[in-house]
This record gives C-alpha cells, sequence and structure tokens, in this order.
C-alpha cells in the first residue's frame, strides 16, 4: 500500500496480486479478507485506488455501480466475487467505465494470440468515479510479456466549497442601551 498525501484528502493505491484458478478457495477468499482489511483502515473521505491482477472476469453487462458495461468477455466465478466486493467496498472497475476498441479492452493474451481476457482492473471508490477521465490498455506496449500495460488517467481536483456568510446580527440590548442614554435628561455643564 502506497499513501500519496494531497490536499483535501490522501489517496492509497493498493497493489493486488490474486491466486490463479489452480489455488484453493480459502487462498482466494483469504486474500479478500486481507483487501477487505487493508481498505477498511482507510478513512470514508479518502480516495482508494485499488490496482492488479485479479483473475477474474467480470464480462460485458453493466451490475449496478461497481461495473460498468465496456468490459470484455462473459463473467466468471472469480468475477462474481470481484463484484461482492466492490459493492461492499463501494467501488468501481475504471476499465469497465469507459468505450474503447476492444483491442484497449484486453489485459491479457494467451499465448499463441488465440484469446484475450480483461482480467486485471483499477477500481476507485463509486464517490471519486467522475475524477477518472480515461482507462485503458496499450496492447502495442513492448513489454515482452502476456499482460499488456493499463493506465488510469484520474484528475484529483476538488471544488472549493464557499464559506456560507452569515448576516450581521443586530445587538439590540445596545440600542436599548443607547435609546436610554438619549431619552435621559442630561446635566446641565457647570460654569
Amino acid at each position: 500500500m502506497k499513501r500519496l498525501y494531497g490536499e483535501p484528502t490522501d489517496t492509497e493505491i493498493v497493489q493486488v496480486y490474486m491466486p490463479t484458478s489452480s489455488h484453493s478457495e480459502e487462498e482466494k477468499e483469504e486474500v479478500y479478507e486481507q483487501l477487505k482489511e487493508v481498505t477498511g483502515a482507510a478513512k470514508g473521505e479518502e480516495n482508494i485506488i485499488v490496482i492488479g491482477y485479479w483473475n477474474a472476469v467480470v464480462g460485458e453487462s453493466r451490475e449496478g455501480r461497481s461495473v460498468g458495461q465496456f468490459g470484455l468477455g462473459k463473467r466468471t466465478p472469480a468475477g462474481e466475487s470481484l463484484i461482492e466486493f466492490c459493492n461492499e467496498k463501494n467501488m468501481v472497475g475504471a476499465n469497465t467505465l469507459f468505450e474503447q476498441h476492444r483491442r484497449r479492452r484486453y489485459t491479457r493474451k494467451m499465448p499463441g494470440d488465440r484469446t484475450r481476457y480483461q482480467i486485471e482492473y483499477i477500481h476507485v471508490r463509486t464517490r471519486y468515479r467522475n475524477k477518472v477521465k480515461q482507462c485503458k490498455s496499450y496492447p502495442g506496449a513492448d513489454i515482452n510479456c502476456d499482460h499488456k500495460l493499463f493506465v488510469m488517467d484520474s484528475q484529483l481536483r476538488y471544488k472549493k466549497i464557499k464559506e456560507l456568510t452569515q448576516e450581521p446580527r443586530w445587538n439590540t440590548q445596545m440600542l436599548e442601551e443607547n435609546r436610554q442614554e438619549k431619552s435621559s435628561p442630561r446635566p446641565l455643564p457647570e460654569n
């Protein structure tokens, strides 16, 4: 976990590498529990960005506020677990929010170029969803790996909250004292 200090709120970045399908369900649940603990430690107003290899396919259909309609592939059971996590933590998959050409959606290409998957995601809190301007993969990046580079462009600028100015209150007690002073006779100066 990496914390970036900022104004008016901090941003926490968490890197995830979920176990593959060859691991047991208990190991996967343990990783989810650790992740819930780490993200639960953040304050409510802090921005959390969870990036990583989820080994899950959420699919091409919208799922509430946690998955946009621009995913890739058919949802898997691991994708269901990821959606449950996102719903519980009020997070959204940034790479599923933007309409991209299919080559900009996949994050892993099987050897032999037979199939392509979107199994890596960047998740942000739903509260900061409108701060994400773009999220896509770069399949042409030469990184000598079957996983593809993907990036998110976000703008963490906040609206300045205008302070409410309160109308000045009249000091009625002082007005009453002034009125009494003016109404009482003044003594004449002595010569």
